[in-house]
């Protein structure tokens, strides 16, 4: 579907919703919005009278745009905001894009009324492309030239609606592809852990090549084989101007980013990068809808690398075969054991038990501990993996070890036990499980039993 107003701009904004159906065998829907205000007529044969010109000026469109070669029809819309009748009108039986051009406006009707295309990106059930430079789509939806697409994703699941998007685009035609990542340096501390004093002007090493193996993990989770280059760029602010600065670099053709499609007090509290990007950006914008009314396509998840937590009891040691029967064959596998770090108080507590706490000593306790870790692997299950990896990790706070080793690990699977305590004994010592389940980012099996 195309919106026009049979401006310029808007014209060439028809071009490209033509070429691009074109292209994938579509019917364009042309739309105008007439008489945004209702003010113009009194009575239905008013408003006949009063649209008579209109209507020919959209069918004359039509026309130039069937003489390219398209299966055009035009709609006439009336009795909204020319951006509320087109959301309402899409909402109905959404297309498979809108197309609408981009018109500039000054700071402060930007700030007072926005733009019918903004508007449109925002309410908008499908997603929505902004035409600013046609010539590139024009040129690739005629099979000359190769698009450069810079996408915004995110790890969460935010992302996948923009990945699988641009996944479905590449099918029309060649791409080059960036996945542009935006990190905020304190969560992603939070998240894969780390020590010593956060960058200003970039991303620890470690850090980088961790973000950058999770972007391109989750890119070939939603298309096999595709291998997109990958930019994370570490921003202690809002991602919207880094985004564009990586666009520019990368001289993209267009740029896909999702949209929350928040309005009024949410939008004020969360703001809108969508918005800015779309405010601010030189090349052509698609916002792509994150929350969807569709039911989502179920998906068989195979497991490569998965990390597997047990304090060994029983049925902390049953998640490790937990973990060996969901993985897929040849997959990553690697067994981690969390004990107290070496503190004052952990010293106390030692000699008390008849020895002092040292250094030596806690490095003969990891070495036990992984020796345990190994005993405990399955044989069997152990040569249908890659590779088994044991680790002991020290702190006090025992999930947040887990999630941040889950991401230093790249793990798509986190399995541990839980000894399915009731609500009064779980408030008095805590569930490991449950906190793991509160911040985990990725799948997590628990191995359950109930207590007697």
């Amino acid at each position: 579907m195309c919106g026009t107003d049979f401006s310029a701009n808007a014209q060439r904004a028809a071009d490209v919703a033509t070429a691009l159906a074109m292209k994938v065998g579509a019917t364009l829907e042309l739309v105008h919005v007439t008489d945004e205000t209702n003010t113009h007529a009194a009575s239905t044969e008013e408003f006949r009278e009063f649209a008579r010109p209109t209507v020919e000026r959209l069918k004359a469109e039509a026309r130039r745009l069937r003489g390219a070669g398209a299966d055009v029809t035009e709609v006439l819309l009336n009795g909204y905001w020319a951006e509320q009748a087109i959301s309402r009108h899409v909402a109905q039986v959404p297309p498979a894009l809108v197309v609408i051009s981009s018109v500039s406006k000054i700071a402060f009707e930007r700030w007072t009324l926005g733009s019918v295309s903004e508007g449109v990106a925002q309410s908008s059930p499908a997603p929505t492309l902004v035409v600013r430079d046609p010539e590139p789509l024009l040129e690739w939806a005629r099979g000359e030239a190769t698009l450069r697409v810079l996408a915004g994703t995110a790890l969460g699941a935010d992302g996948d609606a923009v990945l699988q998007w641009v996944a479905g685009l590449r099918r029309f035609g060649p791409c080059e592809v960036t996945l542009g990542h935006i990190n905020w340096p304190p969560h992603s501390r939070s998240e894969y852990g780390g020590s010593g004093p956060m960058l200003l002007a970039g991303n620890p090493a470690r850090l980088q090549r961790m973000l950058e193996r999770d972007v391109l993990a989750k890119a070939r989770s939603v298309s096999a084989g595709w291998e997109p280059r990958v930019r994370v760029v570490p921003s202690w602010g809002r991602p919207d101007a880094p985004l564009l600065s990586l666009a520019r670099s990368v001289r993209s053709d267009l740029i896909v980013v999702g949209t929350h499609q928040r309005h009024g007090f949410s939008r004020v509290v969360h703001g809108s990068v969508s918005r800015d990007v779309l405010r601010h950006a030189t090349a052509s914008v698609v916002c792509v809808p994150l929350k969807s009314t569709a039911l989502p396509a179920p998906v068989v998840p195979v497991f490569r690398r998965i990390l597997v937590a047990t304090d060994f009891s029983a049925l902390g040691n049953a998640a490790i075969g937990c973990a060996f029967g969901a993985a897929a064959p040849a997959a990553d596998v690697k067994i981690v054991h969390v004990i107290p770090p070496l503190t004052p108080a952990g010293a106390a507590m030692g000699a008390a038990k008849g020895g002092r706490v040292t250094r030596a000593r806690l490095r003969r306790a990891e070495a036990d501990a992984c020796q345990r870790l190994r005993e405990l692997v399955p044989a069997a299950m152990a040569a249908r993996a890659a590779t088994v990896d044991c680790a002991v990790l020290q702190g006090d706070d025992i999930a947040r070890l887990i999630t941040q080793e889950a991401a230093r690990f790249g793990a798509d699977l986190i399995c541990l036990g839980s000894h399915g305590r009731g609500l009064v004994s779980e408030a008095i010592v805590g569930s490991v499980a449950n906190a793991v389940l509160a911040r985990a980012d990725r799948p997590v099996m628990v191995s359950r039993q109930a207590e007697t």
